[in-house]
């Protein structure tokens, strides 16, 4: 049904959740640790090898239904013209995990399968000690096909306007071209002049 909306309104792809492995919620609570200024303490060390732990343990079943779906969604989606964007995700049970794209990519070469970076999910990851933003947006920039932009304040709120957080988003320039989508994704109760000032931000970094 998406593929058939997004063919009707002449849309270019369809950005994908590709699902979680069946965990408890370490990504809360790494948060609240984080908001409480105890990142690098021995507790929030200790819950963090734990949750990478228990989610590559778990990890194979929920990656082999992936895959599998994802062997059915792609022909469909290339018959249409459409590309899929793999979106990078916020908790730390969601996946692809940080280390696992390039084995998608590696296995399912369809050019209509593509990354999606999502700069506020990026940096709260970056924030919680998972990955180094730019490093992880190189990494697979050869499959990159467009960007959700938004900003994070206080380590984890997210769809901020840009400028008004922690995204270095003069840092991500180099890798953005302009045949990338971009779409702001922004907080519903963002007031209007922030939002008009988060574009200009971009705009002014980025190029119009």
């Amino acid at each position: 049904k998406t593929l058939e909306f997004a063919t009707r309104v002449k849309a270019p792809l369809v950005v994908l959740h590709l699902g979680s492995v069946d965990l408890k919620d370490y990504s809360g609570k790494l948060k609240e640790l984080v908001a409480r200024g105890e990142k690098g303490s021995s507790k929030y060390e200790k819950l963090k090898a734990e949750a990478l732990e228990k989610r590559e343990a778990k990890k194979k079943p929920f990656l082999e239904r992936l895959y599998e779906s994802l062997r059915k969604i792609v022909p469909e989606a290339e018959s249409r013209g459409l590309k899929l964007g793999c979106e990078n995700r916020e908790a730390v049970e969601e996946t692809p995990f940080e280390d696992d794209f390039g084995a998608l990519f590696h296995e399912l070469k369809s050019p209509a399968l593509t990354y999606w970076h999502d700069t506020g999910h990026a940096q709260i990851k970056e924030h919680l000690g998972f990955i180094d933003h730019e490093l992880h947006l190189r990494t697979y920039a050869d499959r990159l096909a467009g960007f959700h932009l938004h900003d994070v304040q206080n380590f984890t709120r997210d769809h901020c306007a840009p400028g008004s957080g922690t995204v270095n988003f003069a840092a991500l320039k180099p890798l953005v071209k302009p045949e990338h989508l971009k779409v702001f994704e922004f907080s519903p109760a963002m007031p209007v002049e922030a939002l008009k000032q988060g574009v200009a931000h971009v705009k002014r970094l980025w190029g119009e």
